[in-house]
């Protein structure tokens, strides 16, 4: 028989609990001679995307013995997640020059300043770089609260069984982003299930319904590019080179100096016609052109101060822009394009087989693109644009 002592263990002894059966705990008497005995170290769920999106590597591996991952299907399930979980700002929290930017500051550009990525142009250059330096301030504003951000919301529990019956839905191919939505709009069917199903919406926050739409049409935006560039109907580089030309003749406007013309030999003023000619392409002829060309170059003033070793990355910096020219120019072939998407979208119809060879020739053309360079298979690229055709119709 051993006689009673104490002993000094050189080891930490760690263990989880349900921070709704802890607050059970709590009430207990017992509670106070336990809570001298431990330390509690609070872990929230994740909130951001692109971290949420590591925690199912595994489970990916997993999956992809059986059936391949869609493109953006774990991102948008990821940014679904993370959306379940954000709090409504209190804008009392904060100094008085960040309120009207926190009050303007919805789930989707919250997710993106957690995310690292740009912010919506409800902000401009200025007020963008004034919240991403106070994203700790906005991190830690409602920690001490019972209801703290990231205590509720989807849990990493429930993304793993949408991901898993997504992977076992046999009326898809794939792992696509639309047999997620399917799965997400099923586990949102009955609120009593989950708490975060209960809450009301509040200015944008909380509402379920919104983010299933909101990861819908970012997917839709995105398969489109791809749909785009796989349809190879022009040089995909040619209006960014366009484009970088325009930007060097906007810095000289801006500066007041001259570029030098290496066919010509000498120096000469900066091209309007040029820099009015992409302002048309933006909708920004009828804006003031000083303000205008002195906002384009304040982006890459912003993008050098949040990244000073890194290289400009046009394509980045300039996204919206490069995506509203990019659309312009699929405008101006808009029926060429719509009679390739009609018969894409008859795949494995009879109607598919009796296409006129050239015509089918682009769509097998285009699906092979699509599976090539950006891994849909050909019933999901149809899925999709069928989809398009239903959200934007």
């Amino acid at each position: 028989i051993l006689a009673s002592g104490l002993a000094d263990l050189d080891l930490v002894m760690i263990a989880t609990a349900n921070e709704k059966h802890l607050d059970a705990f709590k009430n207990s008497p017992d509670w106070p001679s336990f809570k001298g005995r431990f330390e509690l170290v609070r872990v929230g769920y994740l909130l951001s995307s692109k971290l949420e999106e590591k925690i199912y590597n595994t489970d990916i591996q997993i999956i992809e013995k059986t059936k391949k991952m869609g493109p953006h299907a774990l991102n948008l399930l990821s940014k679904w997640a993370v959306l379940t979980r954000l709090r409504q700002p209190d804008s009392d929290f904060y100094d008085a020059n960040l309120r009207p930017l926190i009050n303007k500051l919805t789930p989707y550009d919250k997710l993106s300043l957690y995310d690292g990525d740009s912010l919506s142009e409800n902000f401009n250059e200025f007020e963008k770089t004034l919240l991403k330096k106070n994203i700790y301030e906005i991190l830690r504003e409602n920690q001490n609260s019972m209801a703290y951000e990231g205590r509720f919301g989807a849990s990493p529990r429930e993304i793993k069984m949408v991901l898993y019956f997504a992977s076992q839905n046999s009326n898809y191919d794939m792992v696509s982003a639309i047999s997620i939505f399917e799965e997400i709009e099923k586990l949102s069917r009955d609120k009593t299930l989950y708490d975060y199903l209960q809450f009301e919406p509040r200015a944008g926050y909380h509402d379920i319904k919104e983010f299933i739409k909101y990861i819908k049409f970012k997917y839709l935006d995105l398969f489109y590019k791809d749909f785009f560039k796989s349809l190879n109907l022009f040089d995909e580089n040619q209006y960014l080179i366009i484009f970088k030309k325009y930007l060097k003749n906007v810095i000289a406007f801006i500066k007041n100096e001259k570029i030098y013309n290496e066919i010509i030999g000498k120096s000469e003023d900066s091209n309007n016609s040029l820099m009015e000619e992409i302002e048309t392409l933006l909708d920004l002829s009828s804006a003031n052109k000083r303000e205008v060309r002195e906002k384009i170059v304040s982006k890459m003033g912003a993008w050098k101060v949040d990244n000073p070793d890194t290289e400009l990355d046009f394509k980045k910096i300039f996204e919206n822009e490069l995506g509203i020219i990019e659309k312009k120019i699929y405008e101006s072939k808009e029926n060429e394009i719509n009679k390739i998407k009609a018969a894409m979208i008859m795949y494995e119809s009879e109607d598919y087989k009796k296409l006129s060879a050239d015509l089918k020739e682009i769509c097998e053309k285009t699906f092979n693109n699509l599976d090539i360079k950006f891994n849909y298979s050909k019933k999901t690229s149809r899925n999709s644009l069928v989809l398009y055709n239903k959200m934007y119709s």
